[in-house]
């Protein structure tokens, strides 16, 4: 998904010191696009692997839509998060999967793309794709890709993106582990 024709400038890396949330806030209004790189691990207890979400602008109402599927290396295809067809319904987007904090595999890898996400009339969009070496029975160290698109209901530019463990009444379900990190990039089009 990286964006070869663009021109990327690294707007800012954050590294999480202790378990919480990535948060990037005033992202400048300068470029095109947003791209986010990811290598995060959650804090989620037992054998329980989560759902990774991302809010916009710190909205946390129902106000987003999408879907999210996983795909296992045995052709298993999983259907993760979805939206009812055609309405706002989830409290933040599903944007990807999250190993549980005890499993014995390495973090999850996603990159994300947020085009267009200062322009006006239009709602706000993302994608998503990343995968990992982890599932349901973790002992199988099974790999797993996944996709994810969605829509949130709300044409004002992005200029805070949060991205963590959050779950569908809006609160933290779980947090992303220490040494969990995000980068995001601007990008420009140089066409």
């Amino acid at each position: 998904m990286t964006f070869f024709f663009a021109e990327q400038e690294r707007i800012e890396k954050q590294t999480l010191s202790s378990a919480g949330i990535i948060d990037f806030q005033d992202i400048p209004d300068t470029f095109d696009d947003l791209y986010v790189l990811l290598r995060v691990k959650g804090t989620f207890p037992g054998s329980n692997n989560g759902t990774m979400s991302m809010r916009f602008n710190n909205v946390a109402t129902q106000d987003y839509r999408g879907n999210l599927n996983f795909l296992r290396t045995d052709g298993l295809l999983n259907s993760g998060v979805d939206s009812t067809a055609l309405t706002f319904d989830l409290y933040e987007f599903p944007c990807g999967a999250l190993v549980q904090a005890n499993a014995t595999v390495d973090f999850t890898v996603n990159e994300l793309i947020v085009p267009r996400y200062r322009e006006s009339g239009r709602n706000r969009h993302f994608y998503t794709l990343g995968g990992s070496t982890f599932g349901p029975e973790d002992t199988v160290n099974t790999t797993w890709s996944f996709v994810a698109a969605g829509e949130m209901n709300s044409t004002t530019a992005v200029s805070r993106i949060q991205i963590g463990g959050f779950v569908g009444s809006g609160s933290a379900q779980g947090n992303l582990q220490s040494g969990s990190t995000a980068t995001l990039f601007g990008l420009r089009n140089p066409l």
